[in-house]
Order: structure tokens, then sequence, then C-alpha cells
């Protein structure tokens, strides 16, 4: 029983890993269907009431539109969109003097940063 849990547990982890590193893939095929998903959405209220109307039919692009924009802003600062990843705040501080230092307590944030930002770069073809 145990086995089985361990399994079923890495299985959902695995799909949600998977997820997380193609939302702007699944955006992308979410645009291509929103076209057909809506044409499909018109004839069948034109079937069901014999004539067209504005109504419904906006219901289905606006969603897809919304579900849409939702899984890129998401892979955009997740680090895994199009856009360049940012960090919350600097990571560097400065002193009167000139001097440039990073907190301690940030140096880990950096790194993972940094690797983000790689990734980033690699995808684009710049590294």
């Amino acid at each position: 029983m145990q086995l089985l849990k361990t399994i079923i547990v890495e299985t959902i982890s695995a799909v949600i890993s998977w997820l997380h590193n193609n939302l702007r893939n699944i955006a992308n095929i979410l645009g291509v269907i929103c076209p057909y998903a809506t044409g499909y959405a018109v004839l069948s209220a034109y079937q069901a009431r014999g004539y067209f109307a504005v109504g419904s039919e906006w219901f289905v692009p606006l969603m897809f539109w919304l579900v849409t924009y939702m899984l890129r802003a998401i892979a955009n600062k997740t680090g895994k969109g199009t856009s360049i990843p940012r960090p919350r705040k600097r990571f560097t501080e400065v002193t009167e003097d000139g001097e440039v230092s990073v907190p301690m307590d940030r140096s880990e944030e950096m790194i993972l940063y940094l690797c983000d930002l790689e990734d980033w770069m690699e995808r684009k073809g710049l590294m």
C-alpha cells in the first residue's frame, strides 16, 4: 500500500512539474484552439436557437483569452515564459563610497535567479 501511495505521489509530482515547465506552450496551444472552439460554439448556438445572437458566443473566446493570459503571466513570473525573469528587488547594495556587496541572506536567492536567467537565455539561443 505504501508503494502504491509513493508511485501516485511521484506521478502527480511529475505531471505538475511538466505543466509548470510547459505553461507557455499550453497557452500557445489554447490560442490556436480558440478560433475553432469559438466557431463550434457559435454554430451550436445557431442550431439550437435558429438565429445568430450576441451573448453566450462571447463567453468562449473570453474564457480562452483569460486562461491563456493567466498561463502566460504565471509562466513569465516563474521564469518559464517569454519575458526575462526579474527579481523582486535588487540583490546588490552600494555603499556611499561605491563598494558593492550582496547580503548573505539573499545569496541563495541570487543563485536561483541566476539559474532562471541562464535557462531563459538558453531557451532564447543567447548562450
